[in-house]
């Protein structure tokens, strides 16, 4: 199933409403994920772009979360500068950037070379500091 926007925001949006009962890392049980799948369908009855299932969205979930972290990664390293509308902001022939993911192995984060995370704050708002390095 390919997500709009809109169905990635209210998904996002009915997930953040269940994160007491997801945990310390915001890992949520299949019922929540069949919940969602109501809820999206009652949202948009029209989804052209493929019917949203538990497993979908559970992949989903997965997905925005890898592309979360990927951003937080993105805005503390060296050498970008980061805007939420524009992402990196860098020409992809950018050595900086080529380096930046070969060596950090960022799948998640090429599309964000000059794009940005339109649901970076409201993730934010519901995932774990994310810390990472030698001694954490």
């Amino acid at each position: 199933a390919k997500w709009t926007e809109e169905e990635e925001h209210a998904f996002v949006l009915y997930l953040q409403e269940q994160v007491p009962a997801a945990g310390d890392g915001v890992n949520f049980l299949k019922k929540y994920f069949n919940s969602a799948t109501q809820h999206l369908k009652d949202k948009f009855p029209n989804q052209h772009r493929g019917k949203k299932t538990a497993s979908t969205c559970s992949s989903k979930w997965t997905s925005l979360k890898e592309e979360y972290f990927a951003v937080i990664d993105l805005k503390s390293a060296s050498g970008f500068t980061w805007s939420d509308e524009h992402g990196a902001r860098m020409a992809s022939c950018n050595p900086i950037w080529k380096d930046y993911i070969k060596v950090m192995m960022h799948k998640h984060a090429t599309h964000f070379r000059n794009k940005g995370f339109h649901l970076f704050s409201l993730m934010a708002e519901m995932m774990p500091s994310h810390s990472k390095g030698v001694h954490v």
